[in-house]
């Protein structure tokens, strides 16, 4: 695949490589993703929330969105277009009810309280389920596209085919009217109980290695440590159209094109 992106920490950018329009995150590789290294806010321990938007190009088999060792941590994907969650590793997995189709954006959230997990799919719920249990705490890298490691590696990644965006980390399990309220706007500055929201979309964070997070008790916090996976050379981003905004996911129509 040709290079469209170089994610490395002491990158080069030219003014002529800035983008014009607002990307999304695109994938189409067994082994891209992006990778971020532990870090013991990843391991929320009373309550959890994932968030993210998006638009797989395939729904066949299992796939990664963000994932920390399904067989000790947490993992969020889809399998055969259904939502799936592992709570906290081997034998805490289940599916949710609605199958996702490909060519549309579609919002996905994952709750879990140590007591009840809910599923929401566009900010409506999805399934729910009393699963009482400990959440995950393990070291392991955490995923987003495919899991951030593997110890049969090409193989146990489950890499995402699509695109993906807004990806968010909470330290407790948001209520659905709080979902439906954030849905479509985008994260720039800490919020309670936010530990990280990964935009994707190729901003300057993005473009130096750093994809921005928001922790409450550490305004404007980056994890430093996040790269890409695989090759951590390329990484692919799609064209939305110039004054693109998370609201504007809904619709159907982009274009792709490769960065030089």
């Amino acid at each position: 695949m040709m290079i469209r992106f170089i994610l490395l920490l002491n990158l080069f950018v030219t003014a002529s490589s800035l983008f014009a329009a607002t990307q999304t995150l695109f994938l189409d590789n067994a082994t891209e993703r992006v990778v971020v290294e532990h870090d013991p806010a990843l391991n929320p321990s009373s309550g959890v929330t994932i968030e993210a938007w998006v638009r797989p190009t395939t729904i066949s088999n299992c796939q990664t969105i963000v994932g920390k060792g399904f067989q000790t941590g947490y993992w969020l994907g889809l399998c055969n277009g259904r939502i799936r969650y592992y709570s906290n590793g081997t034998g805490t997995r289940r599916d949710g009810n609605s199958a996702v189709s490909t060519g549309a954006w579609r919002h996905i959230v994952v709750t879990f309280d140590g007591s009840e997990r809910r599923y929401y799919l566009n900010g409506d719920l999805d399934s729910s389920a009393s699963t009482p249990g400990s959440l995950a705490h393990n070291t392991d890298p955490l995923g987003i596209g495919g899991e951030g490691g593997s110890a049969t590696f090409p193989g146990g990644l489950f890499p995402f085919s699509g695109y993906l965006s807004e990806v968010r980390l909470w330290n407790y399990a948001r209520s659905q009217d709080q979902i439906r309220s954030t849905m479509y706007q985008q994260i720039t500055a800490a919020q309670p109980g936010l530990i990280a929201v990964w935009a994707l979309e190729g901003g300057e964070a993005d473009r130096f290695g750093a994809f921005h997070s928001a922790r409450p008790e550490q305004h404007d916090r980056q994890f430093s440590n996040v790269r890409l996976g695989a090759s951590r050379q390329s990484i692919g981003f799609a064209s939305i159209g110039i004054g693109f905004r998370i609201r504007d996911r809904l619709r159907d129509a982009h274009s792709t094109f490769d960065l030089r």
